[in-house]
């Protein structure tokens, strides 16, 4: 049987949250804090901090497919840490898209310079962050340097939540997208970060987090102590 076309499925649309800033500006504290409720998420874990907080480690990209096909439309919390590359960041993305036609997921990339080039997005993360968000697939873009990625990640946003930069060129880069002065940006300090929603008119809002990572609970459905949601 041929897979279902997004019109077919008949789903909302997922959101692309993309999330700048230095390296323990608070970005990996605020992807765990947005997917803590969330029961079907796929992690490219770049330092394994994700398997830190519970997450199901998932070491071999073929046994991971062969994972989620077992699992279908069931719950899992998975974390990929695999060879640092760009062709298995590529199969990553390829396991993410097939899952999430299946159920919606909340795939979460980290510190995508690293593995993706800024002129053109990799065969299936380009599929996952064009195509992907209509079979209501939510993403989580994670980078330090938001000028050395893929640009789809900033230009498709749904929503860019901006925190402490280090590099002038970055800090001007992101004012641009969230329609600030540079200056809003160079003010920033630890978890504090500007987030703009562009699903709304609405200009972009300061926030703030704290930095230290929330524990992992045994209930997803918990809320976490140590750090509260981005607000929305």
């Amino acid at each position: 049987m041929d897979p279902q076309t997004p019109q077919q499925l008949n789903r909302a649309d997922g959101t692309l949250t993309t999330i700048v800033g230095a390296s323990r500006s608070g970005k990996t504290v605020s992807a765990l804090a947005q997917v803590r409720n969330e029961r079907r998420v796929l992690v490219w874990d770049y330092q394994g901090q994700w398997v830190a907080h519970g997450f199901e480690e998932s070491t071999d990209l073929a046994a991971l497919a062969d994972r989620l096909e077992a699992l279908g439309n069931s719950p899992a919390r998975i974390a990929v840490r695999v060879p640092f590359n760009e062709l298995n960041f590529d199969l990553w993305s390829e396991c993410a898209m097939a899952w999430g036609i299946v159920a919606p997921i909340v795939a979460v990339a980290e510190e995508l310079a690293d593995v993706t080039r800024v002129n053109k997005a990799v065969q299936w993360w380009g599929a996952l962050v064009r195509g992907g968000l209509k079979y209501g697939i939510d993403i989580v873009a994670i980078t330090q340097r938001p000028q050395e990625c893929d640009k789809t990640v900033l230009g498709n946003a749904s929503v860019l939540r901006a925190f402490r930069m280090v590099k002038p060129s970055d800090e001007a880069h992101v004012a641009e997208y969230l329609r600030v002065a540079v200056e809003a940006v160079t003010a920033l300090g630890n978890g504090e970060y500007l987030e703009r929603d562009f699903r709304t008119e609405t200009p972009a809002q300061k926030g703030k987090i704290q930095i230290r990572t929330p524990r992992p609970s045994a209930n997803p459905a918990e809320p976490s102590p140590s750090a509260d949601p981005p607000p929305r």
